[in-house]
């Protein structure tokens, strides 16, 4: 290929690029063939691959550059030939020439693969070695489509011997190192210096060998930092006071640690997943830090107009790919220039970070400060800016990892009277009653709606809201939008107080509750005077209401008997007396490793029964019977047999001959125990439309060589691909192995529907991350991977119910959590029915609320 479309795309009186003249590069058969690979900040970022061959460079773009990772095959888009000249080149091409922005030299060397190369790219299959200064081994590069295609693959081959490739995954280099081989700058710091470009012949060009000045400075790499668990605090109501207490605001985004070593820089999760290569720009101005190694706590924010953290808004940059208009707010220094200051009081690392951060002038990177006076009046400011509330820290702690007192959070809660325009109806939710859509008067008389509420009501309450709004049922919407849903819409005349935690983007509440249910109030009451709860006295209402429940951590630490035995406040005599019932062979011991008994089986199902009703209520279930225990035989019963007991509920189904088996309270559960049953195994859809599923699980089942911290990360892996097709998932631990992702979607599909659906999203991830992941249920293919089970979603499939024991050693149960408390957890199998207790007890609010209300289309 001639240098003419080089030529043509280019001019030369506008941009720095080397004009090639009038002929080929010289001859330099004899020497070894050379190679640059740029870093290009053109319209889209890519790296740009050129081989120096037969006078000329032979290039390819490649959109997220060359990886190290055996497993990973990387788009190469192969361009026009360069001139050699070209390999020396660094600098920024001015706006309205092709190629507009800064070009960095990210590696060079020489390469090797010159003989075979033209019979290969005639071919579409060349082997290839580079020996960079950042890049060493044997690559492939591999043609798709026909020979006049420029779409090529471009693979790296397995090579032991090489340091590049290490197990597991990989640490790339397109991401860690991230400035120019040659000036040392940053494609942002190019762009602002652009006169230092390199010079001819420099020393990006000659073998590694030749260039001395290429080592890396003193100080530890990426891989010889400290792995640091975040310190994460705990809710509260009110946040604490105190001489020793400094208070940050509450930044509602999403937790992140930043490393920077002498190879790199690296933005964490969490949860330990890597998000460098999403977050470009922000990792490009994180290099500016003066500094040579540290770690770094912060928080990464979108912001309104106003300065306010917009969590959708920060959503949307990450499903738009638009990540560069974020914010990083840093607020403690774990590790500097190779010292670990965990153990330095919190005061100490905040004033060793500010002067590092606020010095270095980044936009996207800021400190954030603390104050120490009132923490009351610190969280009265924020709420008066509708701000999302104080996080409170002891100023003179060390830094530990996981959940603790020396941390605490107190969110701003607001008050406000909405009125309702529509409900849901649901068997297994409180009182009957799913849910109520809202709204509130507008200023020019119309009613704008805001969404719908979940909870905050008791049985009563809900059955009395439910006959109220029976009496007020209308044909169509009232609201200027319609929220999504199977709603039942009504006159807008019923008054409600709500409490909830701020509101999306779209005007809709965010953890709505409801507070009371006015008899009086006209629906012109409801015009948004928002009230913040942490600071308005509550006056008792002088007309009769019907008020909201408490809290859940209140109602799990109540003291005293309860009326209601499934409440789970009830002890187990208590249950059975009300209930009528007895045990038969009560010291029957069940799980003999751990000496439980049935007796103890009942106790627990009597503590757990309002947390595990909800999911096995009106759905068909399967259950496992261990007659003798989990040492003897035991068996699945679906369907009723002679003997069944009565409270265990049987089920005609539409289309099938034998009926299934259903709990649907207390006593249920207390007769399948006495049956011996250990795990329940409910359906994914329910008894009124068995043929629309709304909950669908991702089972993700490990090999026995994979460690649990590999698990966790695959789990937020399946996460993080629903997040990006707009769904919200839940995660539970099975007690087993593995993890179960749920994700609850309207009722809108069937089954086939449902399971073409998840079989497409699994294969997806299998594809994306096939290192990690198999769909393929073979012992012998599963081996050190993970077999992500889509097949849990069809007509008559079943998953364990949360809360439910499993038959393993040590009574384990599967347990509902919420993301962020993942990282903290060692196994599946953490919480047994001893264990699982105590939690629930201490619990702020229930980790899967929300999953009841949630309602969502495939995408």
């Amino acid at each position: 290929m001639s240098l003419e479309r080089y030529r043509q795309k280019r001019n030369f009186d506008q941009t720095p690029e080397p004009d090639p003249g009038s002929g080929r590069g010289a001859d330099r058969s004899r020497k070894p063939d050379r190679f640059v690979i740029h870093k290009h900040g053109a319209s889209t970022l890519h790296f740009d691959l050129r081989l120096e061959h037969d006078g000329v460079l032979k290039c390819w773009a490649i959109p997220r550059g060359p990886s190290i990772d055996p497993a990973t095959r990387r788009l190469a888009v192969q361009t026009e030939d360069h001139p050699v000249s070209y390999l020396d080149f660094e600098g920024v091409i001015p706006e309205g020439n092709y190629g507009a922005g800064p070009m960095m030299i990210w590696d060079a060397g020489t390469w090797t693969g010159r003989d075979s190369f033209d019979q290969g790219l005639r071919e579409g299959s060349c082997s290839i070695e580079l020996q960079g200064h950042r890049l060493k081994g044997r690559w492939k590069l591999i043609r798709t489509g026909g020979l006049d295609s420029d779409q090529w693959l471009m693979i790296r081959k397995k090579d032991t011997s090489d340091l590049n490739h290490v197990t597991g995954s990989p640490r790339e280099p397109t991401i860690t190192q991230r400035t120019s081989l040659v000036s040392g700058k940053t494609l942002k710091q190019l762009t602002a210096d652009p006169t230092t470009s390199a010079p001819p012949s420099s020393a990006a060009s000659q073998p590694p060998a030749q260039r001395p000045s290429d080592q890396i400075p003193s100080g530890p790499t990426l891989d010889q930092l400290p792995d640091i668990q975040p310190m994460l605090p705990t809710p509260v109501e009110r946040p604490p006071e105190g001489d020793n207490w400094l208070h940050e605001l509450k930044l509602d985004g999403y937790r992140m640690q930043i490393r920077l070593a002498a190879d790199g820089v690296q933005l964490l999760t969490r949860n330990g997943i890597d998000w460098t290569d999403r977050l470009n720009v922000i990792a490009d101005d994180l290099a500016g830090l003066r500094i040579i190694s540290g770690i770094l706590d912060g928080e990464l924010v979108a912001l309104d107009s106003q300065g306010r953290a917009d969590f959708g808004a920060l959503q949307a940059a990450f499903r738009n790919n638009q990540t560069g208009a974020l914010v990083l707010f840093v607020f403690d220094l774990l590790y500097l220039n190779g010292t670990r200051l965990t153990e330095e009081p919190l005061l100490k690392r905040k004033q060793q970070l500010e002067p590092i951060v606020r010095s270095a002038d980044l936009p996207r990177v800021q400190y954030l400060d603390h104050t120490f006076h009132s923490g009351a009046a610190f969280l009265q400011q924020c709420a008066a800016r509708d701000l999302e509330g104080v996080v409170s820290k002891r100023s003179d702690k060390p830094y530990r990892g996981g959940r603790t007192r020396y941390w605490v959070k107190t969110k701003c809660h607001y008050e406000d009277r909405f009125v309702i325009g529509g409900f849901a109806r649901s068997a297994d939710a409180v009182g009957g009653l799913g849910a109520i859509a809202v709204g509130y008067r507008s200023p020019d008389g119309g009613l704008v709606e805001c969404g719908k509420v979940g909870g905050g009501w008791t049985e009563a309450t809900g059955q009395a809201l439910i006959e109220r709004l029976e009496k007020q049922i209308r044909s169509d919407c009232p609201f200027d939008r319609c929220p999504e849903g199977d709603l039942t819409w009504v006159v807008p005349n019923v008054v409600v107080s709500l409490s909830f935690g701020g509101t999306t983007r779209d005007g809709r509440l965010r953890h709505a509750k409801l507070l009371t249910v006015h008899n009086a109030l006209p629906v012109e009451s409801t015009t948004r005077q928002t009230v913040r709860s942490e600071f308005a006295p509550r006056h008792a209402s002088p007309e009769p209401t019907m008020t909201g429940r408490p809290s859940l951590s209140k109602q799990m630490r109540a003291s005293g008997p309860q009326s209601d035995p499934t409440s789970g406040g009830a002890s187990l005599a208590e249950a059975l007396a009300g209930l009528e019932m007895k045990i038969t062979s009560p010291d029957r011991v069940l799980f003999p490793d751990a000496t439980i008994t049935k007796a103890e089986t009942i106790g627990y199902l009597v503590q757990v029964s309002r947390w595990i009703l909800p999911h096995l209520r009106d759905r068909p279930v399967s259950l496992v019977r261990c007659p003798q225990g989990i040492g003897g035989e035991s068996f699945f019963q679906r369907h009723p047999r002679p003997g069944t007991p009565a409270p265990i509920r049987r089920l005609p189904l539409p289309e099938e001959t034998r009926s299934y088996l259903h709990i649907e309270d207390l006593a249920g559960l207390i007769a399948a125990a006495q049956m011996n049953v250990i795990e329940f195994h409910p359906w994914g859809s329910r008894r009124d439309r068995i043929d629309r599923p709304d909950r669908l699980v991702f089972d993700l089942d490990p090999d026995s060589t994979v460690v649990w911290p590999q698990v966790i990360d695959a789990a937020w892996i399946v996460r993080e691909t629903l997040d990006r097709r707009g769904l919200r998932s839940f995660v539970k631990t099975t007690g087993g192995h593995g993890l179960h992702v749920v994700v609850p979607i309207e009722r809108r599909y069937d089954w086939d529907r449902a399971a073409a659906w998840c079989r497409s999203v699994a294969r997806q991830i299998a594809a994306d991350s096939d290192d990690r992941f198999t769909t393929q249920s073979s012992k012998k293919l599963r081996q050190g991977k993970i077999y992500l089970d889509h097949l849990r979603n069809r007509r008559g499939a079943t998953a364990i119910a949360p809360y439910s024991l499993r038959a393993r050693r040590g009574a384990p149960v599967a347990v509902p959590l919420a993301w962020d408390e993942l990282s903290q957890t060692e196994s599946s199998a953490d919480w047994t029915m001893r264990t699982l207790p105590d939690r629930l007890r201490t619990l702020a609010e229930d980790p899967w609320e929300e999953l009841a209300t949630v309602r969502q289309r495939l995408k």
